[in-house]
């Protein structure tokens, strides 16, 4: 997971920065760097720390078109959370931020009848074999996990993985999110929003890095610059109620121009005009594009240029 080079080499695994080192050592073995969720500026940041001779990047899209992202504002997390549970049988994860929160969470899952475990980093080798064992044999319909349940889960069926609480980047909800249908059938990435989650999240990320003082480094200012970006842009990502929430991912990780996705939240609300936000984002796309690569044009004409109704 080459990403973690950038992103965690930095914080609490400085090891990583110094992966490279055996380029020195074994000059003459090729080095190929893998990861499902890189944004431009990481990726370069990858091929720097690995000491590439030349930029080369081999890239597919994104784009999941069976996934529906989805973020479901709500002052109740955990009835929320029972309703999507009910209302997507299958199996599912719900990420949670720290140890605690997943063992209360699967406590309270039980207790309403779903068969619910805990996963996170406090359990021994043989706990986490044996729970994430009887997750992929269905014995377990639901895991609750922090971030150190994922990395080579490779379950087909997943059909539902619900955030309770949003990472601090878009990368790590994009790849925990991408879980969900990987067997090409519809699935949901839902992310359960309290009233004050962007100021709650802004206020975590200057905890973790007030210790940055006056005294930090020029490559931990930068670092602390582009965690701000990061933050930022979860915290634009979950505000958001116009932006079709597949484009808005894609075009973080820098795929431009993309069309909606026509199942996430955006696309499939209705916008005062009576048109879905998607009908009426593509309608704005194709006037953008008719207004930029032409001089001003009567609204007749352009009416009868584009392929919608004329009301």
């Amino acid at each position: 997971e080459s990403h973690c080079i950038s992103q965690w080499g930095y914080d609490f695994r400085p090891a990583y920065l110094r992966i490279a080192d055996l380029r020195r050592r074994i000059p003459d073995v090729p080095v190929l760097a893998l990861t499902a969720t890189a944004t431009p500026d990481v990726a370069d940041d990858i091929q720097n720390r690995l000491l590439f001779r030349k930029k080369n990047v081999l890239q597919t899209s994104f784009f999941r078109p069976n996934l529906a992202d989805i973020v479901y504002q709500t002052e109740n997390k955990r009835g929320a959370l029972i309703r999507w549970l009910n209302r997507m049988p299958g199996t599912a994860i719900i990420y949670t931020r720290n140890r605690e929160q997943t063992q209360e969470t699967a406590l309270f899952l039980q207790h309403h009848h779903i068969a619910a475990e805990s996963f996170h980093a406090g359990l021994t080798r043989e706990e986490k074999t044996a729970r994430q064992a009887r997750w992929k044999r269905g014995v377990c319909r639901v895991m609750v996990a922090t971030n150190a349940f994922g990395m080579g889960i490779d379950k087909a069926d997943v059909r539902l993985v619900v955030h309770l609480d949003m990472p601090h980047s878009l990368e790590e909800y994009f790849q925990e999110a991408g879980r969900a249908g990987r067997d090409g059938e519809k699935a949901s990435a839902v992310a359960l929003c309290a009233p004050n989650e962007c100021l709650q999240l802004q206020k975590q990320f200057q905890q973790a890095h007030e210790a940055l003082g006056k005294d930090a480094s020029a490559a931990e200012k930068a670092h602390n610059k582009r965690a701000q970006r990061r933050i930022q842009k979860v915290i634009e990502y979950i505000s958001c109620h116009h932006i079709c929430r597949s484009r808005f991912l894609l075009d973080y990780f820098g795929e431009k121009g993309t069309s909606t996705c026509g199942c996430c939240d955006i696309c499939r609300a209705k916008q005062p005009s009576g048109l879905s936000h998607q009908t009426f984002n593509q309608v704005r796309t194709q006037l953008e594009k008719e207004l930029t690569a032409s001089s001003p044009t009567a609204i007749r004409e352009l009416m009868l240029r584009l392929p919608y109704p004329a009301e």
